[in-house]
């Protein structure tokens, strides 16, 4: 494909809002990863075969637009099954408090 072709292409896509912050929490192979499984994700849906249906889709931007989040790290995840299996195994007693209108009441 030559550079103008290649141009007209990358035009073509939509460009869609994604949540980066999972990004920073992978790994250099999982970030790999995740980033050919966006373009996967972008190829597949935000592809628009002719300028017609880009414009429309680019008007209805804000209400129709496809949203992409990142999975989470594998180290992360540890961490944060590690903190919930702490938090099952700890037996905290609820507390319960009432409130009443005259307990805000001034004290004549």
């Amino acid at each position: 494909m030559k550079k103008r072709q290649r141009k007209k292409e990358n035009k073509k896509y939509v460009i869609i809002p994604c949540d980066e912050f999972n990004l920073m929490t992978m790994t250099a192979d999982e970030r790999e990863a995740a980033l050919k499984e966006h373009q996967r994700f972008v190829k597949k849906y935000c592809y628009c075969k002719t300028y017609k249906e880009l414009k429309a889709r680019k008007a209805a931007r804000s209400h129709k637009m496809p949203f992409y989040a990142f999975p989470v790290g594998s180290k992360l995840n540890d961490s944060i099954q590690r903190i919930a299996a702490m938090a099952r195994r700890t037996k905290v007693k609820s507390v319960l408090a009432i409130q009443t209108m005259d307990d805000f009441k001034k004290a004549e």
